[in-house]
């Protein structure tokens, strides 16, 4: 160990970062991303373009961040459990001294690639937003006849034609438009919906 440099989690330990597999604007070939609000929780010493030493896949990778994935979770000293989404509501507990504990450092995403290019094998991922719009696609056309988002590989998901939403909609008697965005935009999504 270097000195100085402090350790934020131990291998495959609980509360550390969740492995994600994927891509954000920022990461790529030895350049993970994390939410910004762990950068602000570690006291910013996980900084952009700061290259920290990982599990897996690789020896090392370099920090960037994305606010698409799962954020960190802290105890603050009055004993509540929060998950921290935004930047300004992360430097006002640090400014004022509350968290007692960080729980959970939140995703740490990593390309395809860096495996790949690492001969590293895939490893279990935890569950996220996009496995869920793929159950819930699923299980919706089941349920609707005539309900499909129709996959396109020259488009975003954005753009992916959806069929008979209407239908949908009535079914799970939710607004046209919310559930159009939560299906174009999963990442976004606040709430779960389900099937029943």
């Amino acid at each position: 160990m270097t000195a100085g440099r402090p350790i934020f989690s131990l291998p495959s330990a609980k509360g550390g970062f969740r492995l994600r597999m994927g891509k954000s604007r920022t990461n790529g070939h030895e350049a993970s991303s994390i939410h910004p609000v762990a950068a602000i929780l570690t006291y910013n010493f996980l900084a952009w373009g700061n290259q920290f030493v990982i599990e897996r896949p690789g020896k090392a990778s370099a920090v960037t961040f994305s606010d698409t994935i799962e954020p960190p979770v802290v105890k603050l000293k009055d004993g509540s459990v929060i998950k921290v989404k935004d930047e300004k509501k992360a430097k006002e507990l640090i400014e004022k001294n509350l968290v007692e504990k960080i729980l959970f450092l939140g995703d740490i995403l990593f390309t395809y690639g860096d495996f790949l290019d690492n001969g590293h094998p895939l490893v279990p991922l935890g569950y996220c937003e996009e496995w869920w719009i793929l159950e819930f696609e699923k299980n919706a056309k089941e349920k609707v006849n005539g309900f499909e988002v129709v996959f396109d590989m020259f488009k975003p998901r954005k753009l992916f034609e959806i069929k008979n939403l209407e239908r949908l909609s009535d079914y799970l008697d939710i607004d046209k438009n919310t559930l159009e965005n939560y299906i174009r935009d999963p990442l976004k999504i606040n709430r779960i919906l389900s099937i029943h």
